[in-house]
């Protein structure tokens, strides 16, 4: 169980960590609402790939890139593409869209990009192997397996995480960014 005290300085770090994100490349003038959003997303994006140990066996080889996956319904999700080539734990993030109907085997971050469950679903659905990240950003996706969620809560952007489902895909987070999430337990489902 995390304190409320220990929640309070997750949060402040996690507003420290965004706040240095804002070197991060992909700003755009007069974007759109939705746009502004993903680029919030996309700083939450990178400290979840710095904050996530992933099983040894996910990565061909040591210097493998980490292969963000993006299925999305949403043009505005493509501001993740800002993430591509930077390089985090030694390792370069590459970002690539998939269509529906495409193979997640290369994928170690699967960003669901849709608020439509018949879309959510099924493509999560294709998740076959330990060691995938899934995020998403619909309610119940966590409750449908996925391990972090984004809503919105007071106008403030949150996330939650599934510890089964981080355990199942054989991940492991941070004190740091589990003391900033919600954490969502089977019983709760």
């Amino acid at each position: 169980m995390i304190s409320t005290g220990h929640r309070r300085a997750g949060l402040k770090i996690w507003a420290i960590l965004f706040c240095l994100t804002a070197w991060l490349p992909g700003v755009v003038s007069g974007e759109t609402l939705s746009g502004a959003e993903y680029k919030v997303k996309l700083g939450f994006v990178y400290h979840f790939i710095r904050f996530t140990q992933w099983p040894p066996e996910t990565f061909p080889s040591s210097d493998s890139p980490i292969n963000l996956c993006i299925a999305s319904t949403n043009p505005a999700a493509d501001m993740l593409f800002s993430l591509q080539d930077r390089v985090v734990k030694g390792r370069r993030i590459d970002v690539r869209k998939i269509a529906a109907d495409e193979s997640l085997d290369a994928c170690q971050i699967l960003f669901i990009a849709s608020d439509d469950e018949t879309f959510v679903a099924p493509t999560l659905g294709m998740v076959r192997k330990p060691g995938i990240l899934s995020i998403g950003e619909i309610k119940g996706f966590t409750r449908m397996g996925g391990v972090i969620n984004f809503f919105v809560n007071r106008n403030q952007l949150r996330f939650e995480v599934n510890l089964d489902a981080a355990e199942s895909a054989g991940l492991k987070f941070s004190s740091q960014l589990l003391m900033s999430a919600d954490i969502v337990q089977k019983r709760e489902e």
